[in-house]
């Protein structure tokens, strides 16, 4: 079974399943209507003549329950396809460091605990706005970094692992790129993207007190480039760091701090 093929069961199972919690949902309400109506019955006989109307109303309030519900899980939310990741990330940690205003460093630490056999790599990607060298280290000597393809902004590589990790097992790695910007002409903000489960997620900025940049902003948003972040506030600088702690960050939510004047960007 290919992986469309996989997409598309995970699509139909997750409808049905919508379905079938209006459909009960419906039941539920006008049974419910029905049984109060029974109930008062009891208690009430001048209700007996008017047991029609009742059962129209449940019936209607029950289709008005379909419909409310059909669209609060259709129209209103997204559906995605289950995920399989091959790992879980125990922790992510990103560093964004500038040297000078045109030199700068960007560490990204990760802990993995792996979810499935024979992993051999570590596969992601960067965008570099800036205009200048670029250098990759691996803290890792036994570690490789191979550049794999260019799709749209991106580029995209491979950090291949000394070994075939197995299931269970817990693995760290660390790159760091070392940035050139001549030109000065990158943009200020460090993000990431929550693609696999991930537990804990740290976002730190570093900058020389020579910038005099006392403040950032920091937002949550449900996707890259969202208009509407879900939530935003400011965060200082203390001794020159600005720093986003995050446990349990949610899966494909961006997560993002900026800051003015100062111009550098990767993700």
């Amino acid at each position: 079974m290919n992986v469309i093929q996989k997409i598309r069961i995970e699509i139909l199972a997750l409808t049905i399943s919508v379905i079938i919690k209006c459909v009960l949902g419906s039941i539920i309400t006008a049974s419910t209507i029905i049984a109060v109506y029974q109930l008062l019955l009891n208690h009430h006989i001048f209700l007996a003549p008017y047991q029609w109307y009742f059962y129209t109303l449940a019936v209607a309030i029950g289709i008005w329950s379909f419909i409310f519900m059909r669209d609060s899980f259709f129209v209103y939310r997204p559906l995605f396809p289950r995920m399989y990741p091959d790992y879980r990330i125990l922790e992510k940690d990103i560093l964004y460091e500038y040297k000078d205003r045109t030199h700068m460093i960007y560490r990204k630490r990760l802990k993995l605990k792996v979810l499935k056999d024979n992993l051999k790599s570590f596969d992601h990607r960067y965008r570099w706005t800036g205009k200048g060298t670029i250098k990759v280290h691996l803290s890792h000597p036994k570690q490789k970094y191979i550049e794999t393809i260019q799709k749209g902004l991106f580029q995209y590589y491979s950090i291949m692992f000394e070994k075939t990790l197995k299931k269970k097992e817990i693995y760290d790695l660390e790159i760091i790129f070392e940035l050139e910007d001549i030109e000065g002409k990158a943009k200020t903000f460090l993000a990431t993207l929550i693609e696999e489960p991930t537990d804990h997620l740290s976002l730190k900025v570093k900058l020389p007190y020579s910038f005099k940049i006392n403040e950032a902003v920091y937002e949550i948003c449900t996707h890259m480039g969202a208009k509407s972040p879900v939530k935003t506030n400011k965060i200082p600088f203390k001794n020159g760091v600005a720093e986003l702690e995050i446990p349990k960050p949610k899966l494909l939510y961006h997560y993002e701090i900026t800051w003015p004047d100062t111009p550098a960007r990767i993700d």
